[in-house]
């Protein structure tokens, strides 16, 4: 059964990646329409700079904000990416329906691999209480309209091709170059906020959809935290790997986290599945290190950390509980503590049992 249900988990993981591709793909697209807007606007202006730079004059960043045309450059901005932005808002709406449809499929096909086919699933979910698919994507944006999860877009831009105006000048790029880079690089940054947001809530719409499931279902209790067992994930996904939730909790999470939910259902035995820790010990010398970094690889290989500590669990004020990597700076609190209690951590870490939740488990990881 475990074999077929990371299998299942991987397919599902590739179908939500391919979805993924496909919307970002089509916002890229639309976004270069931005850009054409903006074209003669920021090359007239990083002209007018350089025109300045060559009369000996120099154009700190104070003094291009008093600049009429960057203040004229700055209005225009400010109106592509509001509608930009209302464009965004209409996808990722769409973006967030396609996602909770997927994550209802995948939610009943993870409990039928679950049970093994030794239950009929006629009864095994009950229906969705009506506006859950609204209450779904409103947790999914922590209470917050879109356009406020996309407002950090427009001062990020601006920021990001100020930057490059003033960097080009001054390294004595030809102007058109200059305005060539700040549109496809500093410009760009305002795209790839929101491009963040769009991903962050196709994970979080289908994330919830799927708890939401499992919580309605007659026979499931919890999930288990399943990771992808490849080179692109990351440590404190790898970390958590088989922790156990019950229904009622939200797992921590990080943006673009694309952690599995295995169903654990009344009567049957937890999935036997290999931890993501093994696996990553199973790996050469090379990848291990390339994942880890020299510092955190040779600590760890060391024995000075369980694998479990390379993951701070905290709570955010808005998002709520959240994971990361640790760092070194917290490694070195996480050592000081174990010393003064005389604890010197080594090995793996081991999965937490059936009956210890996540919330449980990732509180005493937290304050390691």
């Amino acid at each position: 059964m475990a074999d077929n249900i990371i299998a299942l988990a991987e397919g599902f993981r590739s179908q939500l990646i391919h979805a993924d591709a496909q919307a970002i793909m089509a916002m890229t697209r639309a976004w270069t329409g931005v850009e054409g807007a903006l074209q003669t606007a920021v090359a007239g202006l990083a002209q007018q700079i350089a025109d300045l730079k060559a009369k000996g004059e120099d154009v700190p960043q104070w003094k291009l904000w008093q600049m009429s045309q960057y203040q004229s450059l700055l209005a225009q901005i400010a109106g592509e990416m509001n509608k930009y932005s209302q464009q965004a808002i209409g996808d990722i709406k769409d973006q967030q329906i396609k996602a909770q449809q997927m994550g209802e499929k995948h939610a009943k096909q993870m409990l039928a691999a679950a049970m093994a086919g030794q239950r009929s699933l006629g009864t095994s979910f009950d229906k969705l209480p009506a506006g859950a698919v609204e209450n779904i994507a409103a947790i999914a944006q922590a209470g917050q309209p879109l356009n406020k999860l996309l407002e950090n877009a427009y001062p990020t831009a601006v920021a990001g091709l100020t930057h490059e105006l003033l960097y080009g000048t001054a390294v004595g790029r030809n102007p058109r170059e200059t305005a060539r880079v700040a549109i496809r690089k500093g410009l760009a940054g305002g795209l790839n906020h929101i491009l963040l947001v769009a991903r962050d809530q196709q994970i979080r719409n289908y994330r919830e959809m799927v708890r939401q499931r499992y919580k309605a279902s007659s026979v499931v209790y919890g999930y288990m935290r399943l990771a992808a067992r490849n080179t692109r994930t990351c440590l404190a996904c790898i970390a958590l790997d088989g922790t156990v939730y019950d229904t009622d909790q939200v797992m921590a999470l990080h943006p673009q986290d694309r952690c599995s939910m295995v169903p654990l259902v009344e009567g049957f035995p937890l999935p036997q599945i290999k931890p993501a820790s093994e696996w990553f010990k199973s790996l050469d010398e090379d990848e291990q290190r390339r994942m880890m970094g020299d510092g955190r690889y040779e600590a760890w290989r060391d024995g000075l950390f369980d694998f479990r500590q390379l993951v701070t669990v905290g709570n955010h004020p808005v998002w709520g509980p959240s994971a990361h990597v640790t760092s070194p700076h917290g490694f070195a609190q996480r050592a000081r503590r174990a010393g003064r209690r005389g604890h010197r951590p080594g090995g793996a870490a081991q999965r937490p049992p059936g009956g210890q939740t996540g919330q449980a488990q990732e509180t005493a990881d937290a304050g390691n």
